[in-house]
């Protein structure tokens, strides 16, 4: 396989939690989400971008797992040519027998596990591989085959995948809610110093971002006062509730974080050593 495809995240850094990387701002997947609907060429719904992931991911399904890309360099990119295993929410069961369907955020982490374990990803020069070059197809032949032409290779062209096919759930069911506290965590130390300020723009810009914390599944669960600072930034009272919030997040994230940091960029870690 070889490994061509430049898009997040960045040369040396792995695919969950950037600041283990040293990286930018985990504030930035705002960012990570526009380079990838630039990309892909799709709505912004059509992209999720969790905090803790260093990169944004398509929300494709097994109806809708093929498109001609925007930009043709991506036209090989391993999450365009998913199998219907990656691509189809699995139904879990709870102890006491009652299932639910796979959720959002356990979907992107089971993916992006499934990447580490088959290589799509290499952190050193940051470059996945290129599925349909490996096939030795061409985006226009791409195009073409959406459009209706014939091609068998197409037809059954797939992004190969570890051997183990059910390891990656259990392990996200468990990474999951840490990567969430850790992520929340890291945020809210960002944020902090942003509401210390006596600058009306800053705390306001503060307040909107502080919005981005506390998603799950795509949902927000923050509280309200971030609306309500954003809206008047010289609240007192909101501030202090603000500042308060984001300190218990961060204290509620810390043995989430020092966790994350052995399982994911120890030397025997899911990613490597940092």
């Amino acid at each position: 396989m070889r490994h061509t495809i430049a898009l997040d995240p960045q040369a040396g850094t792995g695919l969950f939690i950037p600041a283990l990387w040293g990286t930018a701002s985990i504030l930035d997947a705002g960012e990570r989400h526009e380079r990838l609907r630039e990309a892909m060429g799709l709505g912004p719904s059509g992209v999720t971008a969790p905090l803790w992931a260093n990169l944004a991911v398509p929300l494709l399904t097994p109806r809708s797992a093929r498109l001609a890309p925007a930009n043709d360099q991506v036209a090989g990119h391993p999450f365009l040519w998913l199998s219907e295993r990656l691509l189809t929410r699995y139904e879990l069961v709870a102890d006491d027998g009652t299932t639910s369907q796979e959720g959002l955020d356990t979907w992107v982490c089971r993916l992006l596990l499934e990447a580490l374990a088959a290589g799509w990803y290499d952190r050193q020069s940051g470059l996945w591989i290129d599925v349909l070059a490996d096939a030795g197809a061409t985006p226009a032949r791409v195009r073409d085959w959406i459009a209706g032409a014939a091609d068998p290779v197409l037809d059954g062209l797939e992004a190969p995948t570890g051997a183990d096919a059910d390891w990656a759930i259990g392990a996200a069911q468990e990474l999951v809610p840490a990567l969430r506290a850790a992520s929340d965590a890291l945020g809210a130390v960002e944020l902090t110093a942003a509401l210390g300020t006596d600058d009306p723009d800053v705390v306001q810009a503060a307040a909107t971002a502080a919005q981005c914390l506390q998603v799950v599944d795509g949902h927000s669960q923050a509280p309200a006062l971030w609306a309500q600072l954003a809206a008047d930034p010289t609240r007192g009272d909101l501030l202090r509730q603000g500042r308060d919030h984001l300190a218990r997040l961060a204290d509620d994230g810390q043995d989430a974080l020092a966790w994350l940091a052995d399982v994911l960029t120890s030397t025997d870690g899911l990613e490597g050593a940092a």
